[in-house]
């Protein structure tokens, strides 16, 4: 799997391995999962608590360039996965 990302200010573009976006965004990808998890407990809230979800990682790799576009607020983002 090769992930394009790519820099809004400076229009870098970078072709990585899962393992290499892994280590080189972490502090992102950890941001935009607490954001995943903050804004999904924030909005099943009002549920009962028998259809409340457990969130777990596999959630958020569902939609996975969505949430990380979305909830990392990044420099970068993902353009495509392949």
């Amino acid at each position: 799997m090769k992930i394009t990302v790519i820099n809004k200010r400076t229009n870098e573009r970078l072709v990585l391995s899962l393992e290499e976006f892994k280590e080189k965004f972490k502090a992102d990808l950890d941001r935009a999962y607490k954001g995943f998890i903050k804004h999904e407990t924030e909005k099943n809230a009002f549920l009962p608590k028998f259809m409340q979800k457990h969130l777990s990682m596999a959630d958020f790799m569902l939609s996975f360039a969505w949430n990380f576009n979305f909830y990392s607020w990044s420099d970068w983002y993902i353009r495509h996965i392949r």
